[in-house]
């Protein structure tokens, strides 16, 4: 099962990460992207969360996850979360836009 959901700043972000712990996501599952590496930086400090890629994993008690790659990688990385064509599109846009992508994965 996969959540996501885009977001204007890092007070929306917070909210988004808290919901998907209520929904019994752990925090290793929850990653925060921002197009830029200085907003995802930015965002990274503010809630105390790790700069780690998808494929690593451990509780070091972040809030979430994030990270973040160069616009020609994130096709690619969104299509290895089992994304469609079209949502990759519109993903791609929101951050193009300036907007924070909140996702969580969870694996049964």
């Amino acid at each position: 099962m996969k959540k996501i959901r885009v977001v204007k700043d890092g007070y929306e972000a917070k909210e988004a990460i808290e919901q998907f712990l209520s929904l019994g996501f752990r925090k290793d599952n929850i990653y925060l992207l921002a197009h830029e590496k200085d907003r995802t930086d930015e965002l990274t400090n503010a809630l105390n969360t790790n700069d780690i890629g998808i494929s690593e994993s451990g509780d070091n008690n972040p809030m979430a996850n994030s990270f973040h790659f160069y616009k020609d990688e994130l096709p690619s990385k969104f299509y290895s979360l089992g994304l469609s064509a079209e949502e990759v599109q519109q993903y791609v846009k929101e951050l193009n836009w300036g907007r924070i992508l909140v996702f969580a994965i969870k694996i049964d």
